[in-house]
């Protein structure tokens, strides 16, 4: 196979892997921190300063001025949770059971390519799913009231441009633009028997625009300070709601949400010329997160079930996540990584709900690198995360509560495991090949 035929094969092999939405949240609330197999093997300490690999234009797109040439970078993550509520009491008889485990395993597909226009210019483009979830208890459980089953899923692309004015500072912004679904289903109580409940279903999609930016700074040899924003997106989510019952019979509907912006600030720092050690602060802005209203498209006025307006309740808090880490060079091929990392929660301690029982949770990685020559290095990672379980209470004072419903109480028993494959190359030559010397008698 010759050298075109091989860039373009890999060329393809890390564009396709970017289709896919993911199904699962695996950071704070349902978003989805896991953009890069090298950032998860250091849970992500640094990735605003570039130590997440090329993909750490995700957080912050002056990265791209770190990678002269043309390159891609392509991430396989499998996040296999897991999630079991134990019912404390509820309104439905005990002889329902419990929820089960509620969670569902996903690969999250991701990838990052970026291309130098001139000493200075760089363009880049990430793809991936910055939020999912997928809940699925039991068919008949006790909480099926407040929740039967959850799906999120999105896919982003951002293409981006970045300028690198000298050694010292680098600058970039980009262009999101996301497409997001959501279905939700919830039991009704309109016969006598939970057994036979009809689910309420309330779905909709859109496509949003929203931007990233960031700063890198390398104030001296070895140091290197990113700063990244992502914007919030907003979504007007078009769908249907009911239950295909002439009681509640499916119905055009729209609600308008706002995604969180995200701040990432991360730090490298070269110790010798083999290890390196990073951290990372990021915020979240859950607290936008509030309330959203449904409402009827036909009518333009608030959707109503049973008598009453449906709205869907968050009421979300900001969250934060610090990690720490380092990877030491073995020798020229060989790297590995380690990190620690620890998330607050979005859901705080009165609002965890049956569909997304989050809670504060720690991240322990680690991760290898294997470069096979110039142009191509592979990566894995392992990261679980541990979880203080959340404690559910859904009574008066909790936004899911409803009176009619009656409270539901129960325990989380969660934790998270992720593998994460990838690989990096460049497509241009890495080396500038020296003319030969003319020497004249």
């Amino acid at each position: 196979m010759g050298r075109g035929a091989i860039n373009t094969t890999l060329g393809i092999v890390l564009a396709a892997g970017t289709l896919t939405a993911a199904t699962h949240a695996e950071a704070g609330g349902f978003a989805l921190r896991e953009q890069s197999t090298i950032g998860l093997g250091m849970a992500f300490a640094g990735a605003a300063a570039g130590s997440a690999g090329l993909s750490s234009m995700f957080w912050n797109p002056a990265v791209a001025t770190m990678y002269p040439g043309w390159n891609g970078e392509q991430s396989f993550t499998l996040i296999a949770p897991y999630a079991k509520i134990t019912t404390g009491f509820s309104a439905i008889p005990g002889m329902f059971g419990d929820a089960g485990n509620i969670s569902q395993a996903a690969v999250l597909p991701s990838g990052a390519g970026s291309i130098q226009i001139t000493d200075r210019l760089f363009l880049g483009l990430v793809t991936g799913s910055p939020f999912g979830l997928v809940t699925k208890p039991n068919d008949v459980w006790q909480g099926e009231l407040y929740g039967r089953s959850s799906r999120v899923t999105s896919f982003n692309a951002t293409p981006s441009i970045a300028y690198k004015f000298n050694d010292w500072i680098s600058v970039g912004v980009g262009l999101q633009v996301q497409y997001f679904k959501t279905r939700l289903n919830s039991a009704l109580p309109l016969t006598a028997n939970p057994a036979t409940y009809p689910s309420l279903g309330i779905e909709g999609d859109s496509v949003g625009v929203g931007f990233t930016a960031g700063v890198t700074l390398t104030p001296m040899a070895g140091t290197t300070i990113g700063l990244g924003y992502r914007s919030s997106v907003r979504h007007e989510l078009n769908g249907t709601s009911g239950a295909a019952s002439p009681l509640t019979p499916l119905t055009p509907t729209r609600a308008t949400i706002d995604t969180p912006d995200v701040v990432t600030l991360g730090i490298s720092q070269a110790v010798t010329d083999r290890f390196t050690l990073t951290g990372g602060v990021e915020w979240t802005n859950w607290s936008r997160f509030g309330t959203f209203p449904l409402y009827n498209r036909d009518t333009g006025g608030a959707y109503m079930l049973l008598g009453n307006p449906v709205s869907l309740p968050f009421h979300y808090k900001d969250s934060w996540y610090f990690s720490l880490g380092g990877e030491y060079r073995l020798d020229p091929n060989w790297t590995v990584r380690a990190g620690l990392g620890y998330e607050i929660s979005p859901a705080g301690d009165d609002t965890p709900l049956v569909r997304l029982p989050d809670s504060n949770r720690l991240h322990l990685a680690a991760g290898l690198s294997y470069k096979w020559n110039d142009r191509l290095s592979f990566d894995v990672g392992y990261a679980h995360l541990f979880t203080d379980g959340a404690n559910i209470d859904i009574g008066p004072g909790h936004p899911n509560y409803n009176p009619a419903f009656g409270p539901y109480r129960g325990k989380a028993d969660t934790h998270v495991d992720m593998v994460s494959v990838g690989l990096s190359y460049r497509f241009d030559s890495p080396f500038v090949k020296e003319k030969p010397l003319i020497r004249k008698y």
